[in-house]
């Protein structure tokens, strides 16, 4: 991962980075903590490709604050970069959860943030593999 001034990462996430694209997986709750160093991530991988292609596995995650989610919405609403979002793992409700929280971000600010819900790993890359593509073009 590039140097950058990230703030101390939550013992809840795990990363890797490979090239344009941050896996993550969650363990436990999202709170403001998570939130704001996931925030630095996606904002140095805005910086360092112009999008940001993200595979999140949430099967071990709890839930999202309020917090958390309030942060979100007002970090993205100040975001230009489009993206995508592959999430595996989720339940009935986390999907229920997630798709408020994106299509709400999306909407506050019109731009570009794809998102889709995978059984395997191997479906989800190859969907991120299909947006990266998109997205390279888009930015052109």
């Amino acid at each position: 991962m590039v140097a950058v001034d990230f703030p101390d990462k939550p013992t809840t996430v795990e990363i890797r980075e490979e090239g344009d694209l941050l896996v993550v997986w969650l363990r436990g709750d999202y709170d403001t903590q998570v939130e704001r160093y996931m925030q630095a991530l996606r904002g140095d991988l805005e910086k360092r490709h112009g999008y940001r292609l993200i595979l999140i596995h949430v099967g071990q995650a709890g839930t999202i604050t309020t917090e958390a989610r309030r942060e979100m919405v007002a970090w993205n609403r100040e975001r230009k970069a489009p993206g995508a979002v592959a999430i595996l793992g989720a339940s009935f409700t986390a999907r229920t959860l997630a798709k408020m929280v994106l299509t709400a971000g999306r909407l506050l600010t019109k731009r570009r943030v794809d998102f889709g819900f995978f059984e395997s790993e191997a479906e989800a890359r190859t969907w991120l593999a299909e947006r990266r593509k998109e997205l390279r073009e888009l930015i052109r």
